[in-house]
Protein backbone atom coordinates (compact mmCIF):
# COMPACT_ATOMS: atom_id res chain seq x y z
CA UNK A 1 0.00 0.00 0.00
CA UNK A 2 0.95 3.62 -0.83
CA UNK A 3 -1.07 6.45 0.06
CA UNK A 4 -2.20 9.04 3.09
CA UNK A 5 -5.28 10.37 5.33
CA UNK A 6 -6.67 13.80 6.01
CA UNK A 7 -7.97 15.92 8.71
CA UNK A 8 -10.41 15.83 11.97
CA UNK A 9 -12.60 18.42 12.60
CA UNK A 10 -14.14 21.10 10.41
CA UNK A 11 -12.23 23.41 11.81
CA UNK A 12 -9.26 20.96 11.94
CA UNK A 13 -7.93 19.85 8.46
CA UNK A 14 -4.75 19.30 6.65
CA UNK A 15 -2.43 21.24 8.08
CA UNK A 16 -2.27 25.15 6.64
CA UNK A 17 -5.61 24.34 5.18
CA UNK A 18 -7.46 26.15 7.31
CA UNK A 19 -11.35 26.61 5.37
CA UNK A 20 -12.05 25.61 1.87
CA UNK A 21 -10.15 27.44 -0.50
CA UNK A 22 -12.12 29.53 -2.90
CA UNK A 23 -12.51 28.54 -6.26
CA UNK A 24 -10.18 31.29 -7.89
CA UNK A 25 -9.54 31.24 -11.20
CA UNK A 26 -5.81 30.14 -12.15
CA UNK A 27 -3.88 32.32 -14.31
CA UNK A 28 -2.85 30.12 -17.30
CA UNK A 29 1.21 31.04 -17.12
CA UNK A 30 0.71 30.39 -13.33
CA UNK A 31 -1.24 27.13 -13.27
CA UNK A 32 0.81 25.20 -16.15
CA UNK A 33 4.42 26.02 -13.62
CA UNK A 34 2.54 24.64 -11.00
CA UNK A 35 1.25 21.60 -12.76
CA UNK A 36 5.30 21.25 -14.08
CA UNK A 37 6.36 21.54 -10.43
CA UNK A 38 3.78 19.08 -8.77
CA UNK A 39 3.92 16.61 -12.08
CA UNK A 40 8.06 16.81 -11.92
CA UNK A 41 7.99 16.05 -8.28
CA UNK A 42 4.99 13.23 -8.42
CA UNK A 43 7.16 11.62 -10.96
CA UNK A 44 10.31 11.82 -9.24
CA UNK A 45 9.32 10.55 -6.30
CA UNK A 46 7.45 7.76 -8.41
CA UNK A 47 10.71 6.41 -9.60
CA UNK A 48 12.96 6.95 -6.83
CA UNK A 49 10.82 4.38 -5.42
CA UNK A 50 11.31 2.49 -8.40
CA UNK A 51 15.01 2.84 -7.78
CA UNK A 52 14.26 1.76 -4.62
CA UNK A 53 13.20 -1.85 -5.91
CA UNK A 54 16.25 -2.15 -7.95
CA UNK A 55 17.60 -3.25 -4.31
CA UNK A 56 15.06 -5.15 -2.51
CA UNK A 57 14.06 -6.53 -5.65
CA UNK A 58 16.91 -8.49 -6.16
CA UNK A 59 17.47 -8.91 -2.11
CA UNK A 60 14.17 -10.77 -2.23
CA UNK A 61 15.23 -12.65 -5.32
CA UNK A 62 18.23 -13.77 -3.92
CA UNK A 63 17.39 -14.44 -1.01
CA UNK A 64 14.25 -16.46 -0.91
CA UNK A 65 14.01 -18.00 -4.56
CA UNK A 66 11.70 -17.71 -7.23
CA UNK A 67 9.53 -20.24 -5.18
CA UNK A 68 9.27 -18.36 -1.83
CA UNK A 69 9.48 -14.82 -3.74
CA UNK A 70 6.47 -16.64 -5.87
CA UNK A 71 4.82 -16.73 -2.32
CA UNK A 72 5.57 -13.47 -1.41
CA UNK A 73 3.25 -12.17 -4.78
CA UNK A 74 0.60 -13.92 -3.93
CA UNK A 75 -0.01 -12.70 -0.57
CA UNK A 76 0.89 -8.65 -1.53
CA UNK A 77 0.03 -8.46 -5.04
CA UNK A 78 -4.13 -9.47 -4.34
CA UNK A 79 -4.28 -7.72 -1.06
CA UNK A 80 -2.98 -4.73 -2.84
CA UNK A 81 -5.27 -5.31 -5.24
CA UNK A 82 -8.55 -5.42 -2.90
CA UNK A 83 -7.47 -2.38 -1.26
CA UNK A 84 -7.56 -0.29 -4.41
CA UNK A 85 -10.89 -1.97 -5.26
CA UNK A 86 -11.93 -1.17 -1.26
CA UNK A 87 -11.01 2.74 -2.20
CA UNK A 88 -14.01 2.75 -4.62
CA UNK A 89 -13.13 5.69 -6.69
CA UNK A 90 -13.33 8.01 -2.86
CA UNK A 91 -9.82 9.26 -3.08
CA UNK A 92 -11.13 11.07 -6.70
CA UNK A 93 -14.27 11.64 -5.94
CA UNK A 94 -12.90 13.90 -2.49
CA UNK A 95 -10.51 15.77 -4.77
CA UNK A 96 -13.09 16.60 -7.30
CA UNK A 97 -15.15 17.77 -4.49
CA UNK A 98 -12.23 19.73 -2.72
CA UNK A 99 -12.81 22.83 -4.34
CA UNK A 100 -16.84 22.66 -2.52
CA UNK A 101 -16.22 21.26 0.59
CA UNK A 102 -14.49 20.34 3.49
CA UNK A 103 -11.22 17.79 4.14
CA UNK A 104 -12.86 16.41 7.49
CA UNK A 105 -16.49 15.74 5.92
CA UNK A 106 -14.57 14.36 2.50
CA UNK A 107 -12.40 12.28 4.68
CA UNK A 108 -15.02 10.80 6.74
CA UNK A 109 -17.18 9.66 3.70
CA UNK A 110 -14.50 7.61 2.86
CA UNK A 111 -14.22 5.86 6.59
CA UNK A 112 -17.88 5.52 6.72
CA UNK A 113 -17.22 3.40 2.90
CA UNK A 114 -14.17 1.50 4.48
CA UNK A 115 -15.81 0.41 7.46
CA UNK A 116 -19.23 -0.90 6.66
CA UNK A 117 -18.87 -2.30 2.99
CA UNK A 118 -15.07 -3.06 3.96
CA UNK A 119 -15.57 -4.79 6.50
CA UNK A 120 -18.64 -7.16 5.11
CA UNK A 121 -16.39 -7.34 2.30
CA UNK A 122 -13.23 -8.98 4.04
CA UNK A 123 -15.17 -10.83 6.02
CA UNK A 124 -16.35 -12.78 2.90
CA UNK A 125 -13.13 -13.10 1.20
CA UNK A 126 -11.14 -14.50 4.47
CA UNK A 127 -13.23 -17.98 3.98
CA UNK A 128 -11.88 -18.71 0.49
CA UNK A 129 -8.50 -17.67 1.20
CA UNK A 130 -7.03 -21.48 1.56
CA UNK A 131 -8.86 -22.77 -1.25
CA UNK A 132 -7.07 -19.98 -3.12
CA UNK A 133 -3.62 -20.08 -1.89
CA UNK A 134 -3.46 -23.84 -2.31
CA UNK A 135 -0.68 -24.32 -4.30
CA UNK A 136 1.74 -22.06 -2.06
CA UNK A 137 3.11 -22.09 1.08
CA UNK A 138 0.69 -22.35 4.29
CA UNK A 139 2.27 -19.81 5.47
CA UNK A 140 0.87 -17.83 3.29
CA UNK A 141 -2.60 -17.94 4.54
CA UNK A 142 -2.58 -16.03 7.78
CA UNK A 143 -0.38 -13.18 6.30
CA UNK A 144 -2.88 -13.18 3.39
CA UNK A 145 -5.30 -12.50 6.14
CA UNK A 146 -3.63 -9.78 8.22
CA UNK A 147 -2.83 -7.86 5.12
CA UNK A 148 -6.31 -7.93 3.85
CA UNK A 149 -7.30 -6.78 7.19
CA UNK A 150 -5.06 -3.26 6.56
CA UNK A 151 -6.73 -3.20 3.04
CA UNK A 152 -9.70 -1.75 5.10
CA UNK A 153 -7.44 1.10 5.92
CA UNK A 154 -6.22 1.83 2.97
CA UNK A 155 -9.56 3.60 1.06
CA UNK A 156 -9.33 6.61 3.94
CA UNK A 157 -5.82 7.19 3.77
CA UNK A 158 -5.74 7.49 -0.13
CA UNK A 159 -9.16 9.90 -0.04
CA UNK A 160 -7.33 12.68 2.27
CA UNK A 161 -3.58 11.82 0.59
CA UNK A 162 -5.95 13.37 -2.43
CA UNK A 163 -6.35 16.40 -0.38
CA UNK A 164 -2.96 17.33 0.23
CA UNK A 165 -2.74 17.24 -3.34
CA UNK A 166 -5.92 19.39 -3.69
CA UNK A 167 -4.72 21.87 -1.39
CA UNK A 168 -0.98 22.07 -2.89
CA UNK A 169 1.08 20.65 -0.50
CA UNK A 170 3.27 18.05 -2.82
CA UNK A 171 6.01 17.30 -0.53
CA UNK A 172 4.10 16.28 1.88
CA UNK A 173 1.91 14.20 -0.07
CA UNK A 174 4.63 12.40 -1.67
CA UNK A 175 6.61 11.97 1.20
CA UNK A 176 3.33 9.83 2.85
CA UNK A 177 2.86 8.33 -0.48
CA UNK A 178 6.00 6.58 -0.26
CA UNK A 179 6.68 6.30 3.15
CA UNK A 180 5.37 2.87 3.08
CA UNK A 181 7.72 1.54 0.61
CA UNK A 182 10.70 3.40 2.13
CA UNK A 183 10.43 1.63 5.03
CA UNK A 184 10.22 -1.60 3.59
CA UNK A 185 13.05 -1.08 1.52
CA UNK A 186 15.44 -0.45 4.93
CA UNK A 187 13.57 -3.20 6.57
CA UNK A 188 14.20 -5.82 4.10
CA UNK A 189 18.02 -4.62 3.89
CA UNK A 190 18.69 -4.59 6.84
CA UNK A 191 17.62 -8.38 7.15
CA UNK A 192 19.51 -9.11 4.48
CA UNK A 193 22.49 -7.73 5.88
CA UNK A 194 21.57 -9.77 9.61
CA UNK A 195 21.32 -12.64 6.86
CA UNK A 196 17.61 -13.20 8.37
CA UNK A 197 15.75 -12.37 4.92
CA UNK A 198 12.96 -15.12 4.53
CA UNK A 199 9.44 -15.50 3.65
CA UNK A 200 7.87 -14.40 6.99
CA UNK A 201 10.50 -11.85 7.69
CA UNK A 202 9.94 -10.28 4.13
CA UNK A 203 6.18 -10.37 5.06
CA UNK A 204 6.64 -8.71 8.02
CA UNK A 205 8.86 -6.14 6.81
CA UNK A 206 5.65 -5.19 4.18
CA UNK A 207 3.48 -4.92 7.18
CA UNK A 208 5.38 -3.03 9.54
CA UNK A 209 6.17 -0.29 6.82
CA UNK A 210 2.38 -0.42 6.01
CA UNK A 211 1.91 -0.12 9.73
CA UNK A 212 3.85 2.83 10.67
CA UNK A 213 2.94 4.68 7.24
CA UNK A 214 -0.62 4.28 8.58
CA UNK A 215 0.30 5.47 12.19
CA UNK A 216 2.16 8.80 10.62
CA UNK A 217 -0.27 9.51 8.18
CA UNK A 218 -3.18 9.50 10.71
CA UNK A 219 -0.91 11.86 13.29
CA UNK A 220 0.26 14.33 10.48
CA UNK A 221 -3.00 15.16 9.01
CA UNK A 222 -5.58 14.01 12.02
CA UNK A 223 -7.59 11.94 10.28
CA UNK A 224 -8.73 9.21 12.79
CA UNK A 225 -12.52 8.32 12.27
CA UNK A 226 -14.73 10.45 14.79
CA UNK A 227 -17.12 13.43 13.96
CA UNK A 228 -17.51 15.20 11.04
CA UNK A 229 -19.62 12.68 8.71
CA UNK A 230 -21.79 14.74 6.60
CA UNK A 231 -24.78 12.78 4.98
CA UNK A 232 -24.82 14.98 2.21
CA UNK A 233 -21.49 14.77 0.95
CA UNK A 234 -21.30 11.14 1.68
CA UNK A 235 -23.69 10.81 -1.08
CA UNK A 236 -21.90 13.09 -3.35
CA UNK A 237 -18.86 11.21 -3.39
CA UNK A 238 -20.44 7.82 -3.90
CA UNK A 239 -22.06 8.93 -6.76
CA UNK A 240 -18.96 10.21 -8.50
CA UNK A 241 -16.74 7.34 -6.83
CA UNK A 242 -19.02 5.19 -8.39
CA UNK A 243 -18.49 6.33 -11.97
CA UNK A 244 -15.06 7.13 -10.96
CA UNK A 245 -14.16 3.98 -9.33
CA UNK A 246 -13.40 1.35 -12.37
CA UNK A 247 -11.25 4.08 -13.72
CA UNK A 248 -9.13 4.92 -10.57
CA UNK A 249 -8.71 1.01 -10.45
CA UNK A 250 -7.38 1.22 -13.98
CA UNK A 251 -4.08 0.89 -13.74
CA UNK A 252 -3.85 -1.90 -10.59
CA UNK A 253 -6.44 -3.66 -12.16
CA UNK A 254 -5.22 -4.42 -15.80
CA UNK A 255 -1.56 -4.07 -14.59
CA UNK A 256 -2.45 -6.66 -11.50
CA UNK A 257 -5.56 -9.09 -12.94
CA UNK A 258 -3.44 -11.02 -14.26
CA UNK A 259 -1.13 -11.84 -11.25
CA UNK A 260 -4.25 -12.31 -8.96
CA UNK A 261 -5.48 -15.17 -11.65
CA UNK A 262 -1.87 -16.85 -12.10
CA UNK A 263 -1.42 -17.01 -8.53
CA UNK A 264 -3.87 -19.96 -8.33
CA UNK A 265 -2.86 -21.47 -11.75
CA UNK A 266 0.82 -21.40 -12.32
CA UNK A 267 3.76 -22.40 -9.62
CA UNK A 268 5.20 -20.66 -7.64
CA UNK A 269 8.95 -19.74 -9.59
CA UNK A 270 6.82 -19.22 -12.83
CA UNK A 271 5.38 -16.09 -11.01
CA UNK A 272 7.97 -14.94 -9.88
CA UNK A 273 9.37 -14.68 -13.09
CA UNK A 274 6.32 -12.90 -14.08
CA UNK A 275 6.29 -10.67 -11.02
CA UNK A 276 9.85 -9.42 -11.86
CA UNK A 277 8.61 -8.51 -15.71
CA UNK A 278 5.74 -6.76 -14.89
CA UNK A 279 7.33 -4.97 -11.99
CA UNK A 280 9.85 -3.56 -14.09
CA UNK A 281 7.66 -2.71 -17.10
CA UNK A 282 5.72 -0.62 -14.68
CA UNK A 283 8.59 1.68 -13.81
CA UNK A 284 6.92 4.31 -15.87
CA UNK A 285 4.16 4.28 -14.25
CA UNK A 286 5.85 6.54 -12.11
CA UNK A 287 5.43 9.42 -14.25
CA UNK A 288 2.05 8.68 -15.55
CA UNK A 289 0.90 8.18 -11.74
CA UNK A 290 2.55 11.79 -11.10
CA UNK A 291 0.91 13.66 -13.98
CA UNK A 292 -2.54 12.49 -12.77
CA UNK A 293 -2.47 13.21 -9.80
CA UNK A 294 -1.31 16.85 -10.20
CA UNK A 295 -3.23 17.29 -13.45
CA UNK A 296 -6.87 16.57 -12.07
CA UNK A 297 -6.49 19.15 -9.41
CA UNK A 298 -4.97 21.68 -11.68
CA UNK A 299 -7.90 21.18 -14.42
CA UNK A 300 -9.94 21.69 -11.63
CA UNK A 301 -9.04 24.89 -11.29
CA UNK A 302 -9.29 26.10 -14.98
CA UNK A 303 -12.54 27.58 -15.54
CA UNK A 304 -11.78 28.34 -19.16
CA UNK A 305 -12.46 24.81 -21.66
CA UNK A 306 -9.89 26.24 -24.43
CA UNK A 307 -6.59 26.53 -21.40
CA UNK A 308 -7.94 23.42 -20.16
CA UNK A 309 -7.48 21.34 -23.08
CA UNK A 310 -4.17 22.96 -23.99
CA UNK A 311 -3.04 21.85 -20.50
CA UNK A 312 -4.36 17.90 -20.71
CA UNK A 313 -3.04 17.78 -24.33
CA UNK A 314 0.35 19.14 -23.73
CA UNK A 315 0.35 16.58 -19.88
CA UNK A 316 -0.31 13.85 -22.71
CA UNK A 317 2.18 14.53 -25.12
CA UNK A 318 5.11 14.67 -21.84
CA UNK A 319 3.81 11.21 -20.52
CA UNK A 320 3.86 9.71 -23.97
CA UNK A 321 7.55 10.95 -24.34
CA UNK A 322 8.91 10.13 -21.06
CA UNK A 323 7.13 6.43 -20.54
CA UNK A 324 8.27 5.33 -24.90
CA UNK A 325 11.57 6.46 -23.74
CA UNK A 326 11.94 4.80 -19.95
CA UNK A 327 10.46 2.13 -22.11
CA UNK A 328 13.48 1.40 -24.61
CA UNK A 329 15.82 2.23 -21.93
CA UNK A 330 14.76 -0.91 -20.00
CA UNK A 331 14.14 -2.90 -23.13
CA UNK A 332 17.76 -2.68 -24.39
CA UNK A 333 19.63 -2.78 -20.68
CA UNK A 334 17.24 -5.77 -19.60
CA UNK A 335 19.25 -8.68 -20.72
CA UNK A 336 22.02 -7.71 -18.61
CA UNK A 337 20.66 -5.87 -15.61
CA UNK A 338 17.56 -8.56 -14.87
CA UNK A 339 20.11 -11.34 -14.57
CA UNK A 340 22.84 -9.10 -12.83
CA UNK A 341 20.39 -8.06 -10.35
CA UNK A 342 18.19 -11.15 -9.57
CA UNK A 343 20.49 -13.84 -10.65
CA UNK A 344 20.05 -16.34 -13.53
CA UNK A 345 17.24 -17.93 -12.16
CA UNK A 346 15.43 -14.85 -13.12
CA UNK A 347 16.56 -14.68 -16.88
CA UNK A 348 13.24 -16.01 -18.20
CA UNK A 349 11.44 -12.78 -17.21
CA UNK A 350 13.04 -11.02 -19.93
CA UNK A 351 11.31 -12.02 -22.78
CA UNK A 352 8.25 -11.45 -20.59
CA UNK A 353 9.59 -7.94 -20.33
CA UNK A 354 9.84 -7.39 -23.72
CA UNK A 355 5.84 -8.49 -24.57
CA UNK A 356 4.85 -5.91 -21.65
CA UNK A 357 6.61 -2.86 -22.23
CA UNK A 358 4.55 -1.49 -25.28
CA UNK A 359 1.12 -2.10 -22.96
CA UNK A 360 2.69 -0.28 -20.63
CA UNK A 361 2.82 2.79 -22.37
CA UNK A 362 -0.14 2.74 -23.23
CA UNK A 363 -1.63 2.12 -19.84
CA UNK A 364 0.67 5.54 -19.07
CA UNK A 365 -1.02 7.56 -21.79
CA UNK A 366 -4.61 6.54 -21.22
CA UNK A 367 -4.46 6.81 -17.34
CA UNK A 368 -3.09 10.66 -18.17
CA UNK A 369 -6.28 11.20 -20.82
CA UNK A 370 -8.68 9.51 -18.16
CA UNK A 371 -7.81 12.32 -15.59
CA UNK A 372 -9.07 14.97 -17.83
CA UNK A 373 -12.24 13.20 -18.61
CA UNK A 374 -12.59 13.03 -14.53
CA UNK A 375 -11.66 16.40 -14.86
CA UNK A 376 -14.57 17.20 -16.93
CA UNK A 377 -17.21 15.22 -14.89
CA UNK A 378 -17.26 12.49 -17.86
CA UNK A 379 -15.32 9.61 -15.39
CA UNK A 380 -17.76 7.11 -16.99
CA UNK A 381 -15.51 7.09 -20.31
CA UNK A 382 -12.97 5.35 -17.98
CA UNK A 383 -15.02 3.21 -16.04
CA UNK A 384 -16.36 1.77 -19.96
CA UNK A 385 -13.07 1.62 -21.20
CA UNK A 386 -11.28 -0.66 -17.94
CA UNK A 387 -14.73 -2.72 -18.14
CA UNK A 388 -13.46 -3.47 -22.08
CA UNK A 389 -10.13 -4.07 -20.81
CA UNK A 390 -11.11 -5.99 -17.84
CA UNK A 391 -13.26 -8.72 -20.26
CA UNK A 392 -10.26 -8.93 -22.62
CA UNK A 393 -8.30 -9.77 -19.85
CA UNK A 394 -10.49 -12.16 -18.19
CA UNK A 395 -11.16 -14.00 -21.37
CA UNK A 396 -8.27 -13.95 -22.65
CA UNK A 397 -6.55 -15.14 -19.67
CA UNK A 398 -8.79 -17.95 -19.86
CA UNK A 399 -8.25 -19.07 -23.55
CA UNK A 400 -3.99 -18.08 -23.12
CA UNK A 401 -2.87 -19.11 -19.56
CA UNK A 402 -3.01 -22.50 -19.87
CA UNK A 403 -1.46 -22.93 -23.34
CA UNK A 404 1.03 -20.68 -23.23
CA UNK A 405 1.88 -19.92 -19.57
CA UNK A 406 3.35 -16.36 -18.90
CA UNK A 407 4.13 -15.55 -21.78
CA UNK A 408 0.13 -15.77 -22.76
CA UNK A 409 -0.59 -13.90 -19.72
CA UNK A 410 1.60 -11.10 -20.74
CA UNK A 411 0.06 -10.68 -24.21
CA UNK A 412 -3.15 -10.88 -23.09
CA UNK A 413 -2.16 -7.56 -20.49
CA UNK A 414 -0.59 -5.64 -23.34
CA UNK A 415 -3.59 -6.50 -25.87
CA UNK A 416 -6.29 -5.42 -23.19
CA UNK A 417 -3.88 -2.04 -22.33
CA UNK A 418 -4.24 -0.87 -25.91
CA UNK A 419 -8.19 -1.58 -25.26
CA UNK A 420 -8.58 0.66 -22.43
CA UNK A 421 -6.06 3.29 -24.65
CA UNK A 422 -8.33 3.11 -27.70
CA UNK A 423 -11.88 3.26 -25.96
CA UNK A 424 -10.48 6.31 -23.85
CA UNK A 425 -9.42 8.19 -26.71
CA UNK A 426 -12.59 7.45 -29.06
CA UNK A 427 -14.87 8.21 -26.78
CA UNK A 428 -13.39 10.69 -24.55
CA UNK A 429 -12.85 13.29 -27.67
CA UNK A 430 -14.43 16.76 -26.86
CA UNK A 431 -18.15 16.78 -27.48
CA UNK A 432 -20.01 19.87 -26.74
CA UNK A 433 -19.91 21.73 -23.29
CA UNK A 434 -18.15 18.96 -21.12
CA UNK A 435 -16.07 21.20 -18.52
CA UNK A 436 -16.05 22.54 -15.13
CA UNK A 437 -18.80 24.68 -14.95
CA UNK A 438 -20.58 23.86 -17.84
CA UNK A 439 -23.12 21.24 -15.12
CA UNK A 440 -25.81 22.62 -14.36
CA UNK A 441 -25.31 22.89 -10.17
CA UNK A 442 -27.92 23.58 -7.34
CA UNK A 443 -27.83 24.06 -3.76
CA UNK A 444 -29.55 21.67 -1.26
CA UNK A 445 -28.75 22.03 2.51
CA UNK A 446 -25.06 24.11 1.39
CA UNK A 447 -23.49 21.37 -1.13
CA UNK A 448 -22.85 21.59 -4.72
CA UNK A 449 -25.15 18.45 -6.20
CA UNK A 450 -24.86 18.12 -10.09
CA UNK A 451 -28.36 18.41 -11.63
CA UNK A 452 -27.07 17.50 -14.75
CA UNK A 453 -25.42 14.42 -16.11
CA UNK A 454 -23.17 13.78 -18.92
CA UNK A 455 -23.56 12.34 -22.23
CA UNK A 456 -21.31 9.21 -21.33
CA UNK A 457 -22.09 7.77 -17.72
Amino acid sequence: MSDGLAATAVAAKVPGAAEVPPAAEVPPAAGASRLRFASVVNSFAGLGVYGLSAVTGPLLARSLGPAARGDYAAVVAPTELIGWFLAFGMPMAALYYARDHDDRSLVMGSWALALTAGSVMVAVVWMFVPPYLHGHSPVTVPWFRVFLLMAIFFGPMATAQSLLMARGRVVPFNVLRELSLVLNTAFVVALAIAGRLTLRTALGAALLGDVIWCIATTWYVRAWPGRGFRRHVARLELRYAARVAPGSLSSMVVNRLDQLILVGVVASSQLALYAVAATAAAVSNAVSVGVSQALLPHLRAIDTTADRRVQAARAARWTFAASATIAVTIAVTAPVVIPLLFGRAFAGAVPLLWILLPGQVAADLAAVLGSRLQAEGRPGITSQALIVAMLVTVIGLAIAVKPFGTRGAAVVTVVSQFAFLTWVVVRGRPRGRHALGAHARTNRGGAGLIATRTTYI
